[in-house]
């Protein structure tokens, strides 16, 4: 990882962000300008700015196969927006129920799973046609992450200590685990294996054996509060962001040992997402996202 990063300015209180499939762009969603802004990933700088209407929350897209989306939810009123990658003009727009937060689209891009903090519900959305049956989880979810395939869905319950799995087959929760902390930001590692958690409460990321559905190892010592987590496309590096201290680092997923110093960041950091060639980092009370080239 690089020494330093470079700060990008963007709208107001950027909170979420996502790249691209083939990782050229990044979306930003600015939760308090009701803006989306759209970063070339390879200069480093904002070359569009997008609306989407008020107190949008959170971004994501699907892998780099399938039909290309980025979807962007928001509430007041509850809907999710779809961009087309390419032009990022509009191309759908589906009212939701409740108050949507975290968003995941699944491998082909038809299918998003958005969390209903107000209903304490998954939502099933399909993108021509809208949404499904929700699924109900434990109360007020918040990350939403797939599994690699698709087969699973893994939600975080951070006021209960909760982490929920659903089996997109049949569309319900099938494995539940209470945790000794509060998890917020999830990432999944590339070969579907283990996932990670990120805890604000107590600065830490827990580590999670998809197969058995259970904690293992020790938690990694990050900082103050660690407000988002992301592993590299290659599975060797976990980025976390420690929120308090305003830094993020990374860690070998080997053995979780810190390689390199915490890098620092803009003010109040609250995402990460960790490609190829960089790492973004959205900087909330900064109005950046701070680029870090690998």
């Amino acid at each position: 990882m690089t020494s330093a990063g470079t700060a990008i300015p963007v709208g107001a209180g950027p909170r979420s962000l996502t790249f691209t499939p083939d990782e050229r762009s990044v979306y930003v969603v600015n939760a308090d300008d009701g803006t989306v802004s759209v970063i070339d990933a390879e200069a480093g700088a904002v070359v569009r700015t997008v609306a989407v209407g008020s107190s949008p929350s959170a971004v994501a897209s699907g892998p780099a196969s399938g039909l290309d989306r980025v979807v962007v939810t928001g509430v007041s009123p509850g809907r999710l927006i779809v961009l087309d990658p390419r032009t990022s003009s509009e191309i759908g727009r589906i009212r939701l129920p409740g108050m949507p937060g975290a968003v995941a689209v699944a491998p082909g891009g038809g299918t998003a799973y958005v969390s209903d903090f107000e209903r304490d519900t998954v939502v099933v959305v399909d993108l021509a046609s809208g949404p499904g049956q929700p699924i109900a989880v434990a109360e007020h979810p918040g990350d939403v992450v797939l599994s690699p395939d698709g087969a699973r869905v893994y939600v975080a319950s951070p006021q209960f200590g909760v982490l929920s799995a659903i089996d997109t087959s049949t569309a319900s929760v099938v494995a539940t685990l209470e945790l000794t902390f509060r998890p917020g930001h999830l990432a999944v590692t590339p070969d579907g294996r283990r996932l990670y958690a990120g805890s604000p409460q107590f600065g830490t990321v827990s580590t999670f054996d998809l197969a058995t559905f259970t904690e293992v190892g020790n938690p990694v010592q990050v900082g103050g509060g660690v407000t988002g987590v992301a592993v590299t496309p290659d599975g060797r590096l976990l980025y976390a962001v420690d929120g308090a201290g305003g830094t993020v680092t990374a860690f070998r997923t080997s053995d979780h040992v810190a390689e390199g110093s915490p890098v620092p960041t803009g003010d109040d950091p609250l995402d990460v997402i960790a490609g190829e060639r960089a790492v973004f980092v959205a900087n909330t009370s900064s109005a950046s996202v701070t680029m870090l080239r690998r």
